[in-house]
Protein backbone atom coordinates (compact mmCIF):
# COMPACT_ATOMS: atom_id res chain seq x y z
CA UNK A 1 0.00 0.00 0.00
CA UNK A 2 1.61 3.19 -0.94
CA UNK A 3 1.23 6.54 0.99
CA UNK A 4 0.79 10.10 -0.44
CA UNK A 5 3.90 12.28 1.46
CA UNK A 6 4.66 15.92 1.23
CA UNK A 7 7.99 15.30 -0.57
CA UNK A 8 5.44 13.78 -3.32
CA UNK A 9 3.08 16.55 -3.48
CA UNK A 10 6.40 18.91 -3.67
CA UNK A 11 7.80 17.15 -6.80
CA UNK A 12 4.37 16.89 -8.35
CA UNK A 13 4.17 20.74 -8.64
CA UNK A 14 7.88 20.94 -9.09
CA UNK A 15 7.44 19.44 -12.36
CA UNK A 16 3.80 20.38 -13.19
CA UNK A 17 5.58 24.20 -12.91
CA UNK A 18 8.35 23.48 -15.24
CA UNK A 19 5.97 21.86 -17.70
CA UNK A 20 4.30 25.21 -17.75
CA UNK A 21 7.23 27.25 -17.81
CA UNK A 22 8.43 25.75 -21.05
CA UNK A 23 4.70 25.66 -22.53
CA UNK A 24 5.07 29.10 -22.14
CA UNK A 25 8.71 29.80 -23.28
CA UNK A 26 7.73 27.77 -26.65
CA UNK A 27 4.88 29.86 -27.00
CA UNK A 28 7.07 33.03 -26.72
CA UNK A 29 9.63 31.71 -29.04
CA UNK A 30 6.50 30.43 -31.07
CA UNK A 31 5.10 34.49 -31.15
CA UNK A 32 8.67 36.27 -31.57
CA UNK A 33 9.05 33.76 -34.85
CA UNK A 34 5.68 34.99 -36.51
CA UNK A 35 6.72 38.75 -35.52
CA UNK A 36 10.39 38.24 -36.74
CA UNK A 37 8.31 36.38 -39.86
CA UNK A 38 5.85 39.30 -40.77
CA UNK A 39 8.72 41.85 -40.29
CA UNK A 40 10.94 40.46 -42.78
CA UNK A 41 8.64 39.83 -45.37
CA UNK A 42 7.11 43.58 -44.91
CA UNK A 43 10.94 44.56 -45.76
CA UNK A 44 11.20 42.00 -48.85
CA UNK A 45 7.87 43.51 -49.95
CA UNK A 46 8.50 47.60 -49.36
CA UNK A 47 12.47 46.99 -50.35
CA UNK A 48 12.77 50.63 -49.02
CA UNK A 49 16.28 49.65 -47.69
CA UNK A 50 19.39 50.75 -49.80
CA UNK A 51 20.50 46.55 -49.97
CA UNK A 52 17.73 46.28 -52.73
CA UNK A 53 18.76 49.12 -55.05
CA UNK A 54 22.86 48.01 -55.41
CA UNK A 55 23.76 48.47 -58.49
CA UNK A 56 24.76 44.96 -59.44
CA UNK A 57 23.14 42.90 -56.85
CA UNK A 58 20.41 41.25 -56.47
CA UNK A 59 18.33 39.94 -53.46
CA UNK A 60 16.83 36.50 -54.65
CA UNK A 61 15.65 35.19 -50.78
CA UNK A 62 14.87 37.83 -48.15
CA UNK A 63 13.02 35.33 -44.96
CA UNK A 64 13.26 35.66 -41.28
CA UNK A 65 15.36 32.32 -41.67
CA UNK A 66 17.48 32.46 -45.07
CA UNK A 67 19.00 35.43 -47.08
CA UNK A 68 20.58 34.79 -50.27
CA UNK A 69 21.99 37.21 -53.00
CA UNK A 70 24.19 37.50 -56.05
CA UNK A 71 26.27 39.97 -57.13
CA UNK A 72 27.19 40.52 -61.13
CA UNK A 73 29.59 42.51 -61.74
CA UNK A 74 29.74 43.00 -65.37
CA UNK A 75 26.33 44.86 -64.91
CA UNK A 76 28.43 47.95 -63.68
CA UNK A 77 31.46 47.27 -64.88
CA UNK A 78 33.40 46.79 -68.06
CA UNK A 79 36.43 44.70 -69.07
CA UNK A 80 35.13 41.42 -66.90
CA UNK A 81 33.47 38.20 -67.87
CA UNK A 82 29.44 38.08 -67.55
CA UNK A 83 30.31 34.42 -65.83
CA UNK A 84 31.61 35.95 -62.83
CA UNK A 85 28.89 36.15 -60.75
CA UNK A 86 29.05 35.83 -56.59
CA UNK A 87 26.80 34.19 -54.68
CA UNK A 88 25.85 34.32 -50.67
CA UNK A 89 23.82 33.29 -47.93
CA UNK A 90 23.02 34.30 -44.74
CA UNK A 91 21.32 32.24 -42.67
CA UNK A 92 19.41 32.63 -39.09
CA UNK A 93 20.31 30.86 -35.71
CA UNK A 94 17.80 30.40 -33.60
CA UNK A 95 19.43 29.13 -30.45
CA UNK A 96 21.44 32.02 -30.68
CA UNK A 97 18.99 34.85 -32.05
CA UNK A 98 21.42 35.74 -34.11
CA UNK A 99 22.93 35.85 -38.08
CA UNK A 100 25.81 34.17 -39.93
CA UNK A 101 27.32 34.03 -43.57
CA UNK A 102 26.67 30.45 -44.44
CA UNK A 103 27.94 30.28 -47.96
CA UNK A 104 30.85 32.51 -48.83
CA UNK A 105 31.83 34.00 -52.44
CA UNK A 106 34.72 31.57 -54.07
CA UNK A 107 37.64 32.15 -54.31
CA UNK A 108 37.08 34.94 -51.64
CA UNK A 109 36.95 33.04 -48.54
CA UNK A 110 36.99 33.69 -45.55
CA UNK A 111 35.10 36.62 -46.10
CA UNK A 112 33.89 36.32 -42.65
CA UNK A 113 36.58 38.12 -41.18
CA UNK A 114 36.29 41.14 -43.68
CA UNK A 115 33.03 42.03 -43.22
CA UNK A 116 32.21 41.28 -39.38
CA UNK A 117 35.59 42.30 -38.04
CA UNK A 118 36.26 38.72 -37.02
CA UNK A 119 32.80 38.24 -35.17
CA UNK A 120 31.33 35.26 -36.43
CA UNK A 121 27.53 35.93 -35.42
CA UNK A 122 25.44 39.44 -37.05
CA UNK A 123 22.72 40.69 -34.96
CA UNK A 124 19.01 40.18 -35.60
CA UNK A 125 17.97 43.30 -36.86
CA UNK A 126 17.77 44.94 -40.65
CA UNK A 127 20.57 47.97 -39.88
CA UNK A 128 22.92 45.15 -38.93
CA UNK A 129 21.98 42.70 -41.37
CA UNK A 130 22.05 45.53 -44.28
CA UNK A 131 25.60 46.43 -43.20
CA UNK A 132 27.18 43.26 -43.45
CA UNK A 133 25.38 43.02 -47.03
CA UNK A 134 26.82 46.33 -48.56
CA UNK A 135 30.51 45.64 -46.98
CA UNK A 136 30.50 42.07 -48.78
CA UNK A 137 29.41 44.01 -51.71
CA UNK A 138 31.64 46.64 -51.54
CA UNK A 139 35.02 43.84 -50.86
CA UNK A 140 33.33 41.84 -53.94
CA UNK A 141 33.44 44.94 -56.34
CA UNK A 142 37.13 46.16 -55.27
CA UNK A 143 37.72 42.14 -56.14
CA UNK A 144 36.19 42.30 -59.36
CA UNK A 145 37.94 46.09 -59.97
CA UNK A 146 41.57 44.68 -59.11
CA UNK A 147 40.73 41.32 -61.54
CA UNK A 148 39.51 44.51 -64.50
CA UNK A 149 43.58 46.00 -63.84
CA UNK A 150 44.87 42.43 -64.11
CA UNK A 151 43.55 41.15 -66.67
CA UNK A 152 44.46 44.62 -68.82
CA UNK A 153 47.41 44.41 -67.92
CA UNK A 154 47.95 40.46 -68.87
CA UNK A 155 46.59 41.34 -72.20
CA UNK A 156 48.88 44.12 -72.71
CA UNK A 157 51.88 41.85 -72.04
CA UNK A 158 50.45 39.64 -74.37
CA UNK A 159 49.75 42.23 -77.17
CA UNK A 160 53.29 43.80 -76.42
CA UNK A 161 54.93 39.43 -77.02
CA UNK A 162 56.19 39.73 -73.48
CA UNK A 163 53.33 36.48 -72.73
CA UNK A 164 52.71 33.51 -74.16
CA UNK A 165 49.63 32.89 -75.58
CA UNK A 166 49.48 29.82 -73.32
CA UNK A 167 48.70 32.05 -71.02
CA UNK A 168 45.50 33.46 -72.55
CA UNK A 169 42.57 31.62 -70.99
CA UNK A 170 38.68 31.72 -72.04
CA UNK A 171 38.02 34.52 -70.40
CA UNK A 172 40.61 36.51 -72.24
CA UNK A 173 39.75 35.46 -75.25
CA UNK A 174 36.38 36.34 -74.38
CA UNK A 175 37.00 40.16 -73.22
CA UNK A 176 39.79 41.23 -76.11
CA UNK A 177 39.74 38.52 -78.66
CA UNK A 178 37.55 38.87 -82.08
CA UNK A 179 35.75 36.03 -83.14
CA UNK A 180 38.55 35.80 -85.95
CA UNK A 181 41.37 36.41 -83.14
CA UNK A 182 39.97 33.47 -81.48
CA UNK A 183 39.27 31.00 -84.03
CA UNK A 184 42.99 32.08 -84.79
CA UNK A 185 43.84 30.59 -82.10
CA UNK A 186 42.20 27.47 -81.44
CA UNK A 187 43.38 26.65 -84.83
CA UNK A 188 47.20 27.37 -83.62
CA UNK A 189 46.40 25.33 -80.64
CA UNK A 190 45.13 22.77 -81.93
CA UNK A 191 47.91 22.33 -84.41
CA UNK A 192 50.47 22.22 -81.69
CA UNK A 193 48.29 19.24 -80.01
CA UNK A 194 48.66 17.50 -83.09
CA UNK A 195 52.25 17.76 -83.26
CA UNK A 196 52.60 16.19 -79.47
CA UNK A 197 50.96 13.19 -80.02
CA UNK A 198 52.93 10.34 -80.31
CA UNK A 199 54.09 9.27 -83.83
CA UNK A 200 52.37 5.90 -83.24
CA UNK A 201 49.18 7.04 -81.79
CA UNK A 202 48.74 9.25 -85.27
CA UNK A 203 49.89 6.48 -87.45
CA UNK A 204 47.48 4.36 -85.48
CA UNK A 205 44.33 6.94 -85.77
CA UNK A 206 45.33 7.32 -89.20
CA UNK A 207 44.99 3.07 -90.09
CA UNK A 208 41.38 3.54 -87.93
CA UNK A 209 40.16 6.19 -90.87
CA UNK A 210 40.78 4.27 -93.42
Amino acid sequence: MSSWSDSDEFTFLDISSRSETMTTRANETEEREEERKLAFEDIAANQTDTIFNLPGLKITKFTHKRIKFTFQPSLILDDISETYIFCCKLRYLELYRKWMIKKEPIPLSPLIQKVTLGEILIDDNIDSIADVIFKIYCHLKEVSEEEIIYRRNKFKRYKSGLLSDLYIDAIDEELYLTDKERAALFEKRLQIWKRMIPPNVRAKKSTLRK
